[in-house]
This record gives C-alpha cells, sequence and structure tokens, in this order.
C-alpha cells in the first residue's frame, strides 16, 4: 500500500496553484519520453498550451516531487459519458528517475484518486513505452490489450463502502482494484483493440 511506500509524502494531487511544476516536468521530458506520453511529437510550445487548457473540475494531475521539482506524474480524466465509470490515467516520469519505484507509487495513487471520482475502472492508457508499468498492471485482475504499437489496461476497483470496517483497504491501498489470487499466474489477453492501437491522448 502507498501508506508504507518509501514515496508516500512525495505523491499528491496538484491544484492550479502547482500546474508550474508540471509543465517544468513535462518541459524536462526528453522527445522518446513525450513521444512515449503524447503519442505524437511534442515541441515545447505544444506542452505549455496543453497545461493552460487542463481543466481541472475533471482533470486530477497526481505528482511525485523530489527537491521541490515534480519528477513523474499520473494525469486522470473521466473517459466516455458519465453514467460508464470509467476514468482514464497516463503516466509519464523522467528518464533519470525511472526504476526507483515512483511508476508504482503513482500507481497506487491513481487507483485511490480514480476512485474517488467515482470510477468503477481505470483505463491505462500508453503502456507500451514502459516495462515497470505492465509489470505493476500484471499484479491486478485487469484485462491488458496489446495492438500493433501500444499497450493498454482496465483494471476493475473494489466497490466502495458505505461505513468504515476493519477489513476496509487504507486509502491508498493496491487492493482497491481486485488483485490476482495467489494461486493464479498472472496473464494477460493479447488481441488487437477495435479502432486499432496507439491512440492518442488528450494533448496539444
Amino acid at each position: 500500500m502507498l501508506e508504507m511506500h518509501p514515496w508516500r509524502d512525495a505523491v499528491m494531487t496538484i491544484g492550479a496553484g502547482q500546474l508550474h511544476a508540471f509543465v517544468d516536468h513535462l518541459l524536462r521530458l526528453d522527445p522518446e519520453e513525450r513521444l512515449l506520453r503524447f503519442c505524437h511529437p511534442a515541441d515545447d510550445a505544444c506542452l505549455q498550451e496543453y497545461v493552460a487548457n487542463l481543466d481541472l473540475a475533471q482533470h486530477k494531475i497526481v505528482g511525485c516531487f523530489e527537491g521541490g521539482q515534480m519528477r513523474g506524474a499520473a494525469e486522470l480524466r473521466p473517459a466516455g459519458t458519465a453514467p460508464s465509470g470509467l476514468v482514464e490515467a497516463v503516466f509519464s516520469l523522467e528518464r533519470d528517475w525511472r526504476g526507483k519505484g515512483i511508476e508504482r507509487a503513482l500507481v497506487l495513487r491513481a487507483l485511490s484518486t480514480a476512485r474517488a471520482m467515482g470510477a468503477r475502472q481505470l483505463f491505462l492508457n500508453h503502456l507500451g513505452g514502459s516495462d515497470a508499468l505492465r509489470r505493476i498492471v500484471a499484479q491486478f485482475d485487469a484485462e491488458v490489450v496489446f495492438g500493433e504499437d501500444d499497450c493498454r489496461a482496465w483494471l476493475a476497483l473494489a466497490p466502495s463502502c458505505a461505513a468504515p470496517h476493519p477489513d476496509r483497504p487504507a486509502p491508498d491501498d493496491e487492493r482497491l482494484a481486485r488483485p490476482l489470487p495467489a494461486t493464479r499466474r498472472p496473464s494477460v489477453e493479447r488481441r488487437h483493440p477495435k479502432g486499432g492501437a496507439g491512440k492518442r491522448s488528450p494533448s496539444c
């Protein structure tokens, strides 16, 4: 659970007053990392315009901070029509901060954030370029779709509890999504999604 994670105090949902940290994070991404995040080349002006047009009433930004700078981010927004209960998450991480557990911390916080947004499923997009994110997703009972140039996953979120219960997971517990039973080996469904892979996320 995130409560026991070394990055627990560094991960937070930001407001409008901290968007400059998100812009700076995106600007530090190299061309390959920008391509992985947006599925198309993005120059500095494009990234600045993208952040300027974000609607934080719908779009949640979870950042991982170190030394006052955001090093990784999860972006969440409702996907589809309101009753669908689906929230989409995309991730970005600066190259020098890979392999330090930030990816897992962001996924755990994305689970609880999506649940707070009323989601029944979390849709993780653009996983094709991140072995770490795919390994994390494989720990849950997720439907994973491999396309020609990308990978996407759907995680069913555990139902909300009406009242506190001793066995209820903590707010950032990974059990907010349904984990694989211990006796079941991780497996994924390999098929081409309708409409092709590599679909662009909301971008500049």
